[in-house]
């Protein structure tokens, strides 16, 4: 028989008979416990890149329970401080655990976070810090993912008049990601993506993608040397009052997970195009106590420049009013604003820890080479202005029995204070209780922070927490928040001074792998604007609503079942609009068969896009998508996926949505002419 022969043959068997190309799949236990989260977070297309990517990572080469740090168990971003407190601490107290059945045992774990880290970890340990760079550089594994997304639905943007504002490229969306990953000790890769719309391999972009973004990162290579990042990277204080790449802490169904951690150094592995930093960062361990990074950057990011005049001279100031973060470049607009900022980035993080307390000194040095020049308008009175900002921090945490504390106090030099404040009380094995409180002037600037607030801008707020989470029984779960603040100054689309209340209950049912039920009922109650068109508007009282009820129940281990329904109201005079959502979900995932499957079909009907509902959708390995429904319709998807061929995956997603009463769908260039809009989308993964 022919080398040729036997080459085809065993190709055919291959894909016939293998079944165990992707067995590391993400557990559906912590997909869950992630869809879980995120279904609260009204976000669309929210970027799960960062913890998709540490997950994945200790799915394929589990962390060593007995060496793994509290930081490293923050990033996994679904465990609460105090369980990750309590874990570490009697380890302290007992030394190394003997099995992993062993972490049911300890106080304020439960049987399902207990799994979780059993999933994720396990006794046997990651090796010494004695393996050679050279090992670690060959040795590891590689994985490469293409993906494909298009809209079959032509926009006003594809329009092929040269005369108007139009996209310059093809209505296809690309992405290409390769990793290499030793023991998650080594770990370096590249991300190239183009959005729907942009050119490729012509005009701006001649070379191929628009975006492209490398890493090289290396973790805990000496008792010395912690973590070093070079290329792309983000760095995380405190408790996010300068800059924080968490996921997960703040507002949700998980009442007490509000508090912020991590190493403060991680790799950029996002397609979010603005948020990362472009250089070298490291952090040395100095001693057993202290823990020292410096970092520095330089990159290019979009914003809108001003040119501005000069009448005492020829020279043109250049100033810019905004940042532009979409990430597009598609029209001759977006070109004129990409890459015209120049942000130069720089400073450390001083760690001192101790066995109960925690200390960290943060320091950020940010500027641009142009002025920032916000909107002449009343409510930016106290923003940021200038080319130059200087950030110093002071983070804290200390734990005493049950009781847990922690914090920041921030300044911007020059200009006025942040305070977050926070108490984690564990009242019993089964009760856990949340206080955070929060003071940020109206002055106080930061570029990018990412701390608990109502708002995105940390400033002109003021505020406090409170989150109840109560295990009844191993049945009954009930948990709870209520959030009240104000702004003492004015804010975007609010013409005065104004106050705001919030609360959340959810109650739980759940039969261990059979079934899982809740009901969730929610109420904001805000104040914005009434437009009239005036220079200060009329403020009055915004209402929003929204009950749930929502049921999973596993029919076998390969069908499991998703049904829900939620209703919404909106109240704001003379204004009132409500709706409903309903969906059934059908999910196939067989141990011992190659393809699987999850699909949709959901109706809807909402007076309007203020009464919509958000909710969250499978899509291809690794994402996620929280669409808005609203108006009044029908959405249906179907994700495929392949996994018969050894290390490669396969994967199609189809996605429909019908409107009964519109006759075009979106705004502006990505209008569409009709009632229906078509998604294709199609990722193949390699391992290597």
């Amino acid at each position: 028989m022919s080398k040729l022969r036997i080459h085809i043959l065993s190709f055919i068997c291959s894909i016939f008979f293998s079944n165990a190309a992707f067995a590391q799949d993400i557990p559906v236990e912590i997909r869950a416990q992630l869809e879980a989260f995120i279904e609260n977070t009204e976000l669309e297309n929210l970027d799960l890149d960062q913890i998709i990517d540490v997950i994945s990572n200790y799915i394929e080469k589990p962390f060593d329970i007995n060496k793994v740090s509290d930081e490293d168990l923050f990033e996994l971003g679904i465990l609460s401080s105090l369980q990750v407190q309590s874990f570490i601490d009697y380890r302290e107290y007992y030394g190394p655990l003997l099995a992993e059945e062993e972490i049911q045992t300890i106080p304020n774990i439960d049987l399902e976070t207990a799994n979780l880290i059993a999933t994720l970890g396990n006794i046997k340990g990651e090796g010494s810090f004695n393996v050679p760079l050279h090992k670690m550089a060959y040795k590891g594994k590689n994985e490469l993912y293409t993906k494909w997304t298009r809209v079959l639905e032509p926009s006003v943007g594809y329009d092929g008049d040269e005369t108007k504002n139009r996209y310059l490229g093809d209505p296809n969306k690309l992405t290409l990601r390769y990793k290499y990953s030793y023991d998650n000790r080594l770990r370096y890769g590249v991300i190239m993506e183009k959005d729907q719309g942009e050119e490729f391999f012509t005009g701006s972009n001649a070379h191929g993608f628009d975006y492209n973004s490398a890493y090289i990162y290396l973790k805990d290579y000496t008792p010395f040397l912690k973590d070093i990042a070079v290329g792309d990277y983000t760095v995380s204080m405190g408790q996010g009052l300068i800059s924080h790449n968490d996921f997960g802490a703040g507002k949700s169904s998980w009442v007490t997970n509000i508090k912020k951690g991590g190493r403060v150094i991680r790799p950029y592995s996002s397609v979010n195009e603005n948020l990362f930093n472009r250089g070298a960062a490291i952090t040395v361990r100095a001693t057993k106590k202290l823990e020292i990074t410096g970092f520095g950057s330089y990159a290019k990011k979009d914003g809108t420049i001003l040119a501005i005049d000069t009448t005492t001279s020829d020279l043109i100031d250049l100033s810019f009013s905004s940042f532009f973060n979409s990430g597009y470049h598609r029209t001759a607009l977006d070109l004129q604003k990409e890459g015209t900022l120049e942000e130069t980035k720089y400073g450390g993080v001083i760690k001192y820890k101790a066995k109960h307390l925690k200390l960290g000194l943060n320091y950020q040095h940010q500027s641009y080479n142009s002025e920032f020049t916000p909107a002449d308008q009343l409510y930016n009175a106290f923003r940021f202005r200038g080319n130059s900002l200087d950030n110093l921090s002071l983070d804290y945490s200390f734990r005493h029995k049950n009781f847990f504390f922690f914090g920041e106090a921030a300044h911007s030099v020059g200009s006025g204070f942040a305070n977050v404040h926070g108490l984690l009380m564990g009242l019993d094995r089964k009760t856990s209780l949340a206080l955070l409180y929060r003071n940020y002037d109206r002055d106080y600037h930061a570029i990018n922070p990412n701390a608990f607030s109502e708002q995105t801008n940390i400033a002109n707020e003021e505020g406090l927490y409170i989150g109840l989470d109560v295990k009844i029984n191993k049945h009954w779960r009930f948990r709870s928040y209520a959030d009240l603040w104000k702004h003492p100054w004015l804010k975007f689309k609010t013409d005065s001074p104004t106050t705001g209340k919030e609360y959340l209950f959810r109650l739980d049912y759940r039969i261990k792998r059979k079934l899982s039920a809740y009901a969730l009922y929610f109420n904001e109650r805000k104040f914005d604007n009434i437009n009239l068109g005036e220079t200060i508007n009329p403020v009055t009282s915004q209402t929003r609503s929204r009950l749930r009820f929502h049921l999973t129940y596993n029919l076998s281990k390969a069908v499991t079942l998703r049904s829900r329904f939620e209703l919404a109201w909106f109240n704001q005079l003379p204004e009132e609009s409500n709706g409903y959502l309903a969906f059934q979900d059908i999910l196939y995932k067989p141990i011992d068969f190659p393809i699987e499957f999850s699909t949709r079909f959901a109706i809807f009907n909402t007076d309007g896009y203020n009464s919509r509902i958000y909710a969250y959708e499978n899509d291809l390995l690794y994402e996620f998508y929280i669409p808005a429904y609203f108006y009044k319709g029908s959405r249906y998807y179907i994700n495929l996926r392949y996994r018969g061929i050894r290390n490669v995956l396969a994967e199609f997603r189809y996605g429909y949505v019908y409107f009964l009463n519109q006759d075009s769908i979106g705004s502006g260039l990505n209008e569409i002419e009709g009632n229906t809009r078509t998604e294709l989308k199609a990722q193949l993964k390699f391992k290597f």
